[in-house]
């Protein structure tokens, strides 16, 4: 589980490289993307937008780690907002992109 430190935004110049995070992009919104160390430039994971251009990289500001896959149930678990500080709508993203890659 992360711990209640890490799931809090934090500033951008602390992201991990090579790994999907959610991102805070002042364009995009919150978005899930990875910083490649290989090409320095932000990738997302969605299609939408389909690259994030050089202009885009100064408008990344926080980033926090991606919330741990749910336990397989046979029902969705329930997400709270407090649970990972984002709105409900978007954690059930999350968990639903993350169960699925995880299967």
């Amino acid at each position: 589980m992360v711990n209640a430190l890490s799931a809090h935004w934090q500033p951008i110049t602390t992201a991990p490289c090579d790994q999907d995070i959610l991102v805070f992009s002042q364009r995009w919104g919150v978005i899930v993307a990875n910083f490649r160390a290989e090409f320095s430039a932000w990738f997302p994971r969605m299609q939408c937008p389909a690259a994030l251009g050089q202009d885009d990289a100064p408008l990344i500001t926080h980033w926090m780690p991606l919330p741990p896959a749910p336990e397989r149930s046979q029902h969705e678990p329930a997400v709270e907002a407090s649970a990972t500080g984002l709105p409900v709508s978007l954690a059930r993203f999350v968990y639903r992109a993350i169960e699925r890659d995880a299967a």
